[in-house]
């Protein structure tokens, strides 16, 4: 089937963020999407952390803070959204606390893998 003349062209932005008229609906998918994006590096980092690394009683709140990090995104999206912020400035410091956790990590497993 081929396009009529009178199509609109699709940017970048309406294919990335198609639902950017919900509120709602922007804020779950992008908590969503970014909670996944994140899940691929920190679990398989969580995991070899807690079998390899000998500083398990940091974990739990390590977790807690991560968790509670991807949970906080999506308020964040909203909280953007609705009070006209600067773009990512809440969503920044929601991020922010994830990728320290990664890099604490990830850091435990190098120390491990030079101390071998």
């Amino acid at each position: 089937m081929r396009a009529s003349k009178k199509s609109k062209n699709i940017t970048y932005f309406d294919a990335k963020y198609y639902n950017k008229d919900s509120i709602l609906a922007l804020a779950g998918d992008r908590g969503f999407g970014n909670a996944h994006e994140q899940a691929m590096f920190f679990i398989p980092l969580y995991w070899l952390h807690a079998f390899l690394v000998d500083d398990r009683s940091k974990l739990l709140p390590l977790a807690c803070l991560y968790g509670g990090t991807r949970m906080i995104y999506p308020f964040a999206v909203l909280m953007n959204k609705e009070r006209g912020m600067k773009k990512f400035k809440l969503v920044f410091i929601a991020t922010v606390p994830g990728y320290g956790v990664l890099t604490y990590l990830t850091w435990g497993l190098y120390k491990y893998a030079t101390a071998v």
